[in-house]
């Protein structure tokens, strides 16, 4: 169950000169024994064997087909297999956190 998805209200780092970039935060409570899924836009940019963007609603797909405690090293695999012909040109990156 996704509780909540939380979008970036900030341009990606270095971009903008310390001066000017916002560095307000927000806060979510969330229930022990959830899991918190940061990505970068490399991965909903990610491009499948078939020639199309793998996009958000794909990649939350993909997280609630698998148990809790496969999800992040079954995404990984999909994006490493995506293109195979090493063509991508953004980062990949993701980060699991467990509330305990």
């Amino acid at each position: 169950e996704v509780l909540n998805l939380l979008e970036s209200m900030q341009m990606p780092l270095g971009i903008l000169e310390e001066n000017e970039f916002d560095s307000s935060t927000c806060s979510i409570a969330l229930p022990q024994g959830s899991r918190l899924y940061l990505f970068s836009d490399g991965v909903t940019e990610r491009v499948d064997r078939d020639g199309s963007r793998i996009g958000e609603e794909r990649v939350i797909e993909l997280l609630l087909s698998w148990p809790n405690d496969q999800r992040f090293t079954q995404l990984q695999e999909v994006l490493a297999k995506g293109d195979e012909g090493g063509n991508q040109q953004d980062d990949l990156s993701i980060v699991e956190v467990v509330c305990g």
